[in-house]
């Protein structure tokens, strides 16, 4: 009998440690991102509208718990510390309630999400190129450029939106480069001040991207999920072996 129990235990038990193992991985995945972002200066502040929940930092800290709370996991496991798995079940439920609680609210609040990406992304616009602006970001340029050149399109609901903005009172050009309309013949096209721009704007596109990032975050999230109820049920399961192998040894050995 202590034998079986004992080979359960340790099956389990490996199991959890190739489970923690993985989180461990993801979390400096994470974490070299987020240095990634940092150096480079790519961290979409303007999107959060503060430093102290940027790209980067978000994934900073999402990085640092998910390697401490493993690595608490890990340690846990590779030397069945009861106390240490405890506290590993404690941590990882409370992270599944969060993160039902977040997908909830995500739900909910979908149509503020739209409004607040239609803010960020006007306040971009007119942002552009502005550097004397206290509130300038240079990772704007970028992404005001990547989005309306891979999307084909220019201004957020149209390109009416650049008329109002610094860079077209003080540029010659008045629209960006990345407006230019580079199929003439798709009927996508119209004439604006002596330039040949993208007729339609951003939000559409912006809209099916978003619907796209979020299925994706979503099925990420569910896998996440998985691990996380399943490292919890073998955690339970782990300790629970343990203290049962424990007590049949210390009789056997009565």
């Amino acid at each position: 009998m202590a034998k079986a129990l004992n080979c359960c235990l340790q099956f389990w038990r490996f199991v959890l440690i190739i489970i923690d193992a993985a989180f461990v991985l993801v979390g400096l995945t994470l974490l070299g991102l987020a240095i990634y972002l940092l150096v480079t200066q790519a961290d979409f502040t303007f999107i959060t509208g503060t430093k102290y929940a940027s790209g980067a930092v978000l994934l900073l800290i999402a990085g640092a718990i998910t390697v401490l709370v493993a690595g608490i996991g890990l340690v846990g496991a590779a030397g069945l510390f009861t106390l240490l798995l405890s506290i590993y079940i404690g941590i990882m439920c409370f992270i599944v309630i969060l993160e039902i609680t977040a997908g909830i609210l995500g739900f909910v609040y979908q149509k503020q999400v739209s409004t607040v990406v239609q803010g960020r992304f006007s306040n971009a616009i007119m942002e552009y190129r502005n550097e004397s602006s206290r509130d300038y970001l240079s990772d704007v340029n970028d992404f005001i450029d990547f989005i309306q050149k891979n999307a084909r399109c220019c201004g957020y609901l149209s390109s009416d939106d650049w008329t109002q903005t610094v860079y077209y009172k003080n540029s010659s050009q008045h629209y960006p480069p990345s407006c230019l309309c580079s199929d003439q013949t798709s009927g996508l096209c119209t004439q604006q001040s002596a330039q040949t721009i993208w007729t339609h704007g951003c939000n559409a596109t912006l809209a099916e991207y978003l619907r796209g990032e979020l299925a994706l975050l979503g099925g990420i999230g569910i896998a996440f999920g998985v691990m996380e109820i399943s490292g919890i049920v073998i955690t339970i399961g782990v300790c629970a072996c343990n203290v049962v192998f424990q007590r049949r040894k210390k009789e056997m050995s009565i």
